[in-house]
């Protein structure tokens, strides 16, 4: 809006301007749109599409390697509203990329159910990226997750793990919280989560479900249990 009201102003002085932002920033009139079968719709705009688009007018990376950091997590559009955003960003971390980008967006009026379906087409570029890398102008370069950050709901949301409220909700332990007035977890010597017994959701009570992001490739077991049992958390 603010574009295009600047454009207005200086269109008297430069006829060459068209009338609206949109047409200056060639943005999409259209996109892919999924219907989810837990209900809203999802948009994947892309990954390597991203990378792409940022580097392709800036300094390339001085490494081989592009690391990349993600956030997801859910806002409301109105205060009166049960319209819900939940964007996917990405930043890259290599020093000089200060700005994320989106890789996709879910909008609905229904509440965010199912994190499999919804990170289905995220984790499958993701995937392919790790694998087989990206190549922007003549360079291939590698790509690899420095980690998720998101807040605690958004948290157990992607990990498909109990609420921070809840019962068995600790990311570390199998403790089990009893209620005196507020939830509070007493036992502090109780066994720790593992990499094996998390990707075999051994602790029932701790799991909603499979962890929507194991499969994305990882060289080691510690990879998967810091991109997963580890996310960061705010």
């Amino acid at each position: 809006m603010a574009v295009t009201e600047l454009m207005h102003i200086l269109k008297p002085h430069l006829p060459v301007l068209p009338n609206d932002s949109h047409t200056l920033l060639h943005t999409p009139r259209s996109c892919n749109i999924t219907r989810l079968k837990s209900g809203g719709n999802y948009c994947h705009l892309g990954l390597a599409k991203g990378l792409r688009e940022l580097l392709k007018e800036g300094p390339l990376p001085h490494t081989s390697s592009l690391e990349l950091q993600f956030n997801i997590d859910g806002m409301s559009l109105f205060k009166c509203s049960n319209l819900s955003l939940w964007p996917i960003f990405c930043l890259l971390k290599n020093p000089g990329y200060g700005e994320p980008f989106v890789v996709g967006i879910y909008h609905g009026r229904e509440k965010l159910a199912d994190a499999v379906e919804f990170l289905l087409e995220f984790v499958g570029e993701t995937s392919d990226l790790m694998k087989n890398g990206v190549t922007i102008g003549d360079v291939l370069y590698n790509v690899t997750i420095h980690s998720f950050v998101c807040n605690a709901p958004a948290t157990a949301f992607v990990k498909s793990v109990k609420c921070h409220s809840g019962y068995s909700a600790c990311e570390k332990c199998v403790a089990c919280a009893e209620y005196c007035g507020k939830v509070i977890y007493r036992d502090t010597n109780a066994p720790l989560h593992t990499d094996i017994s998390f990707d075999e959701l051994a602790d029932e009570k701790h799991h909603s479900g499979p962890c929507p992001l194991k499969p994305l490739p990882a060289i080691t077991a510690e990879m998967v249990y810091s991109r997963t049992r580890g996310v960061c958390c705010d």
